[in-house]
């Protein structure tokens, strides 16, 4: 007896998903394996456009910038990469669509803001990760010609220069300063932000315990009579600690004080 054709479109869809889904988890498994590098991420994050594409048709609010949302959803879909268990049980499309959830945070946070052009907000999520991974590689902030060189070793597409790199920073300071607050708490907030550390700061000893912590952000923000020093340089040399040390407990107070937003 003859198949019903659209049990034959259901039975190849059906195939075509689990085909999808071994090829996304091969993918991941190349990147977890292999040192986890820049290089093996962005076919890793390809793989998953078209769920970047799909999210933000779905939660991005109308004068959220379109690259800048895309570039939140793959910095939460990048903690999941890094965070997956596949014994577990659960998918690796499942844990990532379970975690991009947060992203729908950025929307209440940023919609007020003044809106990013396309082109220099397409290269935020790519600038932010090379910033990062040179500063965790070599333990100094890097420069804005070394953030492009590493963009544009990430994505051959790209074509950064020095000064590209410096605009799109200092516009993504000036136009959506929430989103900095994973990499950078230095101040430079509006007022929902400066609530949030009125509340981290009244609860300094619960939510910052540890020692350094608490050293740099009170350095940062000039609490407790302490002098303002936001450099990562000049942090380290005053606490005695090295550059890289401050960087990543930098990056940890960024990530406590965006949980509260």
């Amino acid at each position: 007896m003859a198949s019903n054709p659209v049990e034959e479109l259901e039975e190849f869809k059906k195939t075509s998903a689990s085909e999808k889904r071994d090829k996304e988890h091969q993918l991941w498994e190349h990147w977890n394996e292999n040192g986890r590098k820049p290089q093996h991420l962005e076919p890793l994050l390809n793989a998953f456009n078209t769920v970047v594409n799909a999210k933000t048709r779905e939660w991005k609010a109308p004068r959220i910038n379109e690259s800048a949302f895309k570039a939140e959803l793959q910095t939460h879909m990048i903690k999941a990469f890094e965070n997956y268990d596949p014994t577990r049980g659960a998918s690796l499309r499942t844990h990532i669509e379970n975690r991009i959830q947060k992203a729908k945070r950025y929307n209440t946070k940023n919609q007020n803001f003044a809106y990013i052009p396309e082109e220099p907000a397409r290269f935020i999520g790519k600038i932010n990760r090379a910033k990062d991974e040179l500063q965790e590689e070599h333990g100094v902030e890097p420069s804005h010609a070394q953030i492009a060189q590493q963009v544009n070793y990430n994505d051959s597409k790209a074509r950064l220069n020095a000064k590209k790199v410096k605009d799109i920073l200092e516009w993504q300071r000036l136009d959506i300063p929430g989103s900095t607050f994973s990499y950078d708490p230095t101040p430079r907030t509006g007022n929902r932000e400066q609530e949030v550390l009125g509340l981290v700061h009244a609860e300094m000893h619960t939510v910052f315990p540890l020692a350094d912590e608490r050293a740099v952000f009170q350095h940062i923000y000039g609490l407790d009579g302490k002098p303002i020093i936001t450099g990562t340089n000049e942090l380290a040399a005053k606490l005695g600690k090295s550059p890289s040390q401050v960087s990543r407990i930098k990056k940890s107070i960024g990530n406590k004080i965006k949980s509260f937003l």
